[in-house]
């Protein structure tokens, strides 16, 4: 009996060490998975990284380019600003200019009444420098 009952012990300790070699070995590919697991969380939050990078520089790079525009946008409205000025300068000088040109013709084109001839050309010539000088002074205050 004592042979019986060792061998029924033996036989129990072996099955308690297959069951904790199976449970290590359940342990161990549970761990196993973990760790791959783990490995793949650190590679993507590496990937994540990178895309943040590449997204910093996208949003520094694209900050430039509105600088650019506000700049571009503030050189046009001066430039249109001045552009403006020119274009009223240039309409006083066109309306002045045309002044000076219908005097011309007044004084230089239009012949002095037949009657009165003397006494009428010398009132014209005075009409004519009159309106002259006029128009000049006006041409040059545009």
């Amino acid at each position: 009996m004592v042979a019986a009952a060792a061998s029924l012990v033996l036989g129990i300790k072996s099955e308690e060490v297959l069951f904790l070699d199976n449970e290590i070995a359940f342990n161990e590919a549970i761990i196993e998975e973990r760790e791959q697991g783990i490995q793949e969380i650190q590679q993507q939050i590496g990937e994540v990284n990178e895309i943040f990078k590449d997204l910093a520089v996208l949003v520094h790079e694209q900050g430039a380019m509105i600088d650019d525009i506000g700049s571009n946008i503030e050189q046009s409205h001066a430039a249109t600003a001045q552009a403006r000025s020119q274009l009223a300068k240039a309409s006083k000088t066109q309306r002045s200019n045309s002044s000076l040109v219908r005097g011309f013709i007044f004084c230089w084109v239009l012949p002095p009444s037949s009657s009165r001839q003397a006494y009428s050309s010398m009132v014209d010539w005075d009409i004519c420098a009159y309106l002259w000088f006029e128009m000049e002074g006006a041409g040059h205050q545009a």
